[in-house]
């Protein structure tokens, strides 16, 4: 029985050292910001202030726990480029070994080459929604500001080959009847 009660205070001393170590992070920040509140007020309030009124003012800030923020010492940048060739990555600040160009302090959608948008490929009658301006511009293809590509150039449509329907826009209907004669002018 001994054991037993040994092994459950044991059990709430981890969990409450659990709890506090989770706490801490917040609970460190909370510290540092209100100790340069209190810094502040003994030097600019040099008056007959108690020391123990104080520090009963900063126990109770402190415990209030609604008060405690979070911190985040990790930002956020755009990397146009990446090693590996993907565009407009939004990477953390500190990882400048992955980006392969100089990284853009901001977000992605905020850099106007990262702006997405909708890709028209105008020889193949292809629509590419949400893509960067400039993967748009690399393929040649026409960008538009309207990302989910809602426009006249990729509206879709019955396109009927032969015996086969598909529903694509005009230019890609087009481009698969021409495919499709010059297989039926192969077979003759």
């Amino acid at each position: 029985m001994v054991k037993h009660n040994q092994k459950i205070n044991l059990m709430l001393i981890v969990f409450f050292q659990i709890i506090l170590i989770l706490n801490m992070t917040f609970a460190e920040s909370y510290f540092l910001h209100q100790a340069d509140q209190i810094t502040e007020n003994i030097i600019s309030d040099k008056n007959d202030k108690d020391l123990s009124d104080l520090i009963s003012k900063f126990l109770i800030d402190f415990l209030i726990i609604k008060q405690i923020g979070t911190v985040s010492a990790i930002g956020w940048s755009c990397c146009p480029e990446t090693i590996i060739g993907a565009k407009c990555q939004e990477l953390a600040s500190v990882d400048t070994e992955s980006c392969a160009v100089e990284m853009i302090p901001s977000k992605c959608e905020e850099f106007s080459d990262c702006q997405l948008g909708c890709c028209v490929d105008e020889i193949e009658g292809l629509c590419s929604t949400k893509t960067p301006k400039s993967i748009c511009k690399r393929d040649n293809g026409t960008w538009s500001e309207d990302e989910n590509c809602l426009i006249q150039e990729c509206q879709k449509g019955c396109c009927m080959l032969g015996e086969e329907a598909s529903f694509v826009t005009e230019t890609r209907c087009e481009q698969l009847s021409l495919i499709k004669l010059i297989h039926l002018l192969q077979e003759q």
